[in-house]
């Protein structure tokens, strides 16, 4: 087995099976909010996170992802993460990540081994800093914070095959879009007020939804 989607399964630990998948390379997490230590109502489309963070340093039904060495895509999008899972800094063949709708709050220290990384998204997350040890990505195409009010820095500047990247347009300066673009990087900017969206029924879409978007996703066109 090479593809593995586990999206929205209500379950409070990962399948026994998964450490022994070790030829796994995509692996599919969305909206798993029962692998946490949070509280839950099935009846809501998110966990409740607390206004401030908690410590979840150990996260011990997700450790099982160090095992698998080969993982090349990796959604933990819509989990509600308050940190990012010290298990991913072993993850070193890891080529396309989301974590979007998260926290992360000075933790993405922890993705640093992970050089081979091609594709970050981190749509509507919270506590987002861009750690000065972020040049490690030297291989970083694409990088997307929308909606995650994230400041972004020069750091940006030192990636030398960053293409595109997508940030709330109030938090990056003009000094850093103008050279950004000038390295023939494409800056999309996402406007502060996000307009109201429909659903198929006509009902409006929550603003925190509006702003992600599955289609976006690494493996979206391959129907995972």
């Amino acid at each position: 087995m090479q593809d593995l989607n586990l999206s929205y399964t209500i379950a409070d630990k990962l399948p026994a099976m998964l450490p022994a998948l070790t030829a796994l390379t995509k692996l599919c997490l969305r909206g798993c909010f029962g692998l946490l230590p949070l509280p839950y109502n099935p009846q809501q489309q998110a966990p409740v996170l607390p206004l401030l963070p908690q410590p979840q340093t150990a996260l011990p039904h997700l450790t099982a992802l160090k095992q698998l060495q080969h993982l090349d895509l990796a959604s933990l999008a819509g989990m509600g993460l308050l940190e990012v899972p010290e298990s991913l800094s072993a993850l070193t063949a890891l080529t396309a990540l989301d974590v979007s709708r998260a926290g992360l709050f000075g933790s993405m220290s922890r993705l640093l081994p992970c050089t081979a990384l091609q594709e970050l998204r981190l749509c509507n997350t919270r506590g987002l800093e861009l750690p000065d040890g972020f040049t490690a990505l030297q291989r970083l195409q694409l990088l997307d914070c929308g909606g995650s009010h994230a400041a972004l820095s020069d750091v940006l500047l030192r990636l030398p095959a960053l293409e595109e990247v997508t940030c709330d347009e109030q938090y990056v300066s003009q000094h850093l879009w103008e050279r950004l673009h000038c390295k023939g990087v494409t800056v999309a900017l996402m406007a502060q007020k996000v307009e109201s969206m429909l659903d198929e029924d006509g009902e409006e879409v929550p603003e925190e939804m509006a702003l992600y978007d599955d289609d976006a996703e690494p493996w979206a066109e391959e129907g995972f």
